[in-house]
């Protein structure tokens, strides 16, 4: 079993929705805004939430008038989708899958993936086999927007162990970086009263010129880049990197 199979349990769902609680409507609004400002969506655009989770950015473009598709392996975080989404009023279509095996064809207007949802297979051919999968799902000139942590930031300001303290729990996450394979390999470690559980994390980390390399493989134009939902310029100094692609 890979470690994204069992990862995303209700345990992993409560910590962060906690740890993220006070950013997560503000962040959720302006990288939606980010959409729309940069791609340009026509009104009722089919949009596919690729990697949904429990489907914040697939309900706020849904109230924005957009046709959603949430997609994600979690069953655990489907679920919460299903009932923020019918809490929120709106109708959004939830798949569950394995973004190596996308089962649409020239369907969307945008596919977007967002907070480093890619690079989880150790196989590298799945990374390119997720992104010719999105290709084949965009209509043609539809565009493919991607966000994830920005490797060369990560790796100047790598950190082995960090504490996080929620209500009734404590999370240490010991990590590593392994530069010869280019991948982020993590231990997070949840203490609940005087129970512990261990959760295992392993992320191909990209650099810009990988990515720009692998869409190209993938027949998706690379329109732009960014550091940032802000829209600023990508360098070294940002945490994010944000490509922006057409399916050509």
């Amino acid at each position: 079993m890979e470690w994204w199979q069992n990862f995303f349990d209700d345990d992993m769902y409560k910590i962060l929705y906690e740890l993220y609680a006070e950013r997560r409507q503000e962040s959720t609004i302006r990288q939606c805004d980010f959409i729309e400002n940069v791609l340009k969506p026509l009104e009722h655009a089919k949009i596919l939430d690729l990697a949904c989770g429990p489907g914040r950015h697939s309900i706020e473009l849904a109230k924005r008038g957009y046709k959603v598709t949430g997609f994600d392996y979690s069953e655990t975080f489907l679920i919460k989708a299903k009932t923020f989404a019918k809490e929120a009023g709106v109708n959004v279509r939830l798949v569950q899958g394995d973004m190596r095996e996308l089962p649409f064809q020239n369907e969307f207007d945008i596919v977007i993936n967002i907070f480093t949802s890619f690079g989880y297979f150790q196989k590298e051919e799945d990374h390119l086999n997720v992104l010719k999968g999105i290709a084949k799902s965009l209509k043609l000139g539809g565009n493919f927007l991607l966000d994830t942590i920005n490797r060369d930031w990560l790796v100047r300001h790598f950190q082995s162990k960090h504490w996080s303290e929620g209500k009734d729990f404590l999370l240490l996450e010991e990590s590593k970086l392994d530069l010869k394979h280019n991948r982020s390999e993590a231990k997070w470690i949840l203490l609940r009263g005087n129970k512990q559980k261990v959760y295992r994390h392993s992320l191909r980390i990209f650099t810009l010129r990988e990515l720009m390399d692998l869409m190209s493989q993938a027949n998706l134009k690379v329109l732009s880049y960014y550091g940032n939902f802000d829209q600023k310029p990508w360098n070294f100094d940002n945490n994010r990197t944000i490509i922006v692609a057409e399916k050509i």
